[in-house]
């Protein structure tokens, strides 16, 4: 039971990357791969801290909306 609950869980995490677009998939990939750091995203992108983190809020609404 456990197995096919994480198999749903997993299939359900591709689908919802699938309907983003390219830039916010990057987005997400660069903000686990700094550990969830603004900052280090910011620099790392060049940009403002500020604004990647509305950046991010915005992202992660419309994906918490879509669950």
């Amino acid at each position: 039971m456990e197995d096919s609950e994480q198999c749903l869980s997993v299939r359900r995490v591709e689908d919802l990357r699938r309907q983003l677009s390219r830039q916010d998939r990057r987005l997400i990939t660069v903000y686990l791969q700094e550990g969830g750091n603004y900052s280090a995203v910011a620099r790392r992108l060049g940009r403002d801290s500020g604004g990647i983190r509305d950046r991010y809020q915005r992202l992660f609404r419309r994906i918490a909306a879509t669950i």
